[in-house]
């Protein structure tokens, strides 16, 4: 067997290692390092979900306030009103502390939902558009779940009142 000459040795070297560098990187470095991006996400992500938690923890009060009024608003009705009777009433109440004029309200069906009832109605309005903002934010304030399903205003260019067509629905606890 022929002797191997020197420029054969130092390519050979280069290769064995490059071959050495090459698995190095592939099997140890590179996982390694994956690993270690993946934990620095992972501790990230953690850290923004340990951050949310804290502000929760500091707004539990006012989380549980708002909570206990929901509860409020859901339970069954202790009188003798109907739900349906008593969102007419409410609502006649809405529109008049906007002063605004009611025309035509009539109640929806009752769409029964796994532990609730929805009750609906549907009514015109007629008024100028700061007594429509000032009825829409009177509904928002009530404190109930009002839905306001949806709203049609017709209005002639430059002439007021508006004429709007409302529906809307809230949540009731099913009365057992």
């Amino acid at each position: 067997m022929r002797r191997l000459t020197k420029r054969e040795r130092t390519i050979a070297a280069v290769t064995v290692v490059t071959f050495a560098v090459t698995g190095l990187y592939v099997y140890v470095l590179e996982p390694v390092w994956l690993t270690f991006q993946t934990q620095i996400t992972v501790a990230n992500q953690r850290e923004s979900e340990l951050a949310e938690l804290q502000s929760l923890t500091e707004r539990q009060a006012e989380i549980e306030a708002a909570y206990e009024q929901l509860r409020g608003s859901l339970a069954a009705s202790d009188g003798d009103e109907r739900p349906d009777t008593e969102l007419q009433r409410e609502i006649t109440e809405l529109v008049k502390t906007a002063q605004m004029t009611l025309s035509n309200i009539r109640p929806l069906d009752t769409v029964r939902e796994r532990e609730f009832d929805r009750y609906g109605a549907q009514f015109e309005t007629r008024g100028e558009h700061h007594q429509f903002v000032r009825f829409l934010q009177s509904l928002q304030d009530k404190g109930a779940l009002f839905y306001c399903d949806s709203i049609h205003l017709t209005a002639r260019a430059g002439a007021e009142p508006i004429t709007a067509s409302f529906r809307v629905s809230r949540l009731a606890r099913k009365e057992r």
